[in-house]
Order: C-alpha cells, then sequence, then structure tokens
C-alpha cells in the first residue's frame, strides 16, 4: 500500500519537530550588572524561559530583579566567574529544575532574597556551594524560599556555603543538608546556617 504524505502534513510535522527541537533549552548568560528583566542584558537578547538555565556570572555582577520573572528550567550563579541575584520586593523567579548558588571553579555564588521577594526552586534539588573549592551564600531578608526538592549545602571538599535567615522564610520539600550531598556521607566542606 502506497502512503501519501499531503504538503500540509509535511508541514506540519515539520514545524513539530522544530518545536521540539527548541524545547530543549539554552543557556543564557546575563551581561553585565542591573535589571534582570532587561532582555538586551542577556546572552540572545531575550529573557530566558522554562526550558533554560540562566546565569548570573560577569565579572562578579550583581542582578536584580524587582518583577515577576518568566519561569526557567534552572538557575546558576557563580560558574567560572562569581555573580549573583538580589531578588527585591514585588519580585519572584521560579527555576523548575535543580538549581545552584556557588557552581564551580573556586568561584561566588550569592543569592539575596529581600522583603517581599520569593524565589521558588520547584522542580529539583537547589545546592548552595554545589561542588568543590566554591562559595555560596544565600540570604533572607523577609522573603521567601521555597525548595521543592533537597536543599544541600557545601556539597563538595573545600567548599563553603553560608545560608542565613535574617528574617523572611525558608521552606524545604524534602531534606536539608549541611555539608553533605546524601544526608549521610560528610563532603569535607564547611557550611553554616544562622538564623536570627
Amino acid at each position: 500500500m502506497k502512503r501519501i504524505v499531503t504538503r500540509a502534513a509535511l508541514v506540519c510535522a515539520l514545524m513539530g519537530a522544530m518545536m521540539v527541537g527548541s524545547a530543549q533549552g539554552a543557556t543564557y548568560r546575563y551581561k553585565g550588572n542591573g535589571d534582570y528583566m532587561v532582555a538586551t542584558n542577556w546572552d540572545g537578547g531575550i529573557l530566558p524561559g522554562a526550558a533554560d538555565t540562566a546565569r548570573f556570572n560577569w565579572g562578579s555582577n550583581t542582578v536584580t530583579l524587582d518583577a515577576i520573572a518568566p519561569d526557567i528550567d534552572r538557575f546558576q550563579m557563580g560558574v567560572d566567574e562569581s555573580g549573583g541575584l538580589i531578588v527585591n520586593s514585588n519580585g519572584a523567579l521560579t527555576s523548575l529544575g535543580t538549581s545552584k548558588v556557588g557552581n564551580n571553579n573556586n568561584c561566588t555564588g550569592f543569592l539575596t532574597i529581600n522583603e517581599g521577594g520569593s524565589v521558588v526552586a520547584g522542580g529539583g534539588w537547589m545546592m548552595v556551594a554545589g561542588s568543590t573549592s566554591v562559595k555560596g551564600i544565600l540570604t533572607l531578608n523577609g522573603g521567601s524560599l521555597d525548595v521543592n526538592g533537597h536543599l544541600w549545602a557545601a556539597t563538595g571538599a573545600g567548599s563553603e556555603a553560608t545560608i542565613d535567615i535574617n528574617s523572611g522564610t525558608l521552606s524545604v520539600g524534602a531534606m536539608l543538608g549541611l555539608g553533605t550531598i546524601d544526608a549521610v556521607n560528610p563532603s569535607g566542606a564547611d557550611a553554616t546556617l544562622s538564623i536570627d
């Protein structure tokens, strides 16, 4: 039996393949300091979306968020270079996958959530100082952080994690691990949790 493919069916099939390919996501790096919502400061000139990784790692940059950002797949602070994000009042960011504050290469990553700001780590783990010889700093100044999975701090030897809760809310849906990645074995790293 012969199969006949119409031009319309072929166009639909090609469009479907293109959409599946674009759903894999990309990694976007914020270039410089400034407002998260300024698309021209991101690689490619667009805001990261639900399939994408947002990186804060441009010469120890500080990015600020004062609005509700589109959902992203994950964020990474301190990747090859130091950098971080400050979420202010009315700022909100949701990541759907595993995110890191302090990623690699002896860098420092920081995430500060001020009063009225919120971050949701929705789909996976969140790591503060997520590999060897890296520094991660998480600070809550009246804002909220909701980690649906595990929150690991100082997971690799020689790393240093600091979690300061000055005010605000930290919610962890699974395990909180300080100086470990599996809640059983020590990582040989330093993790500090301070609650004022």
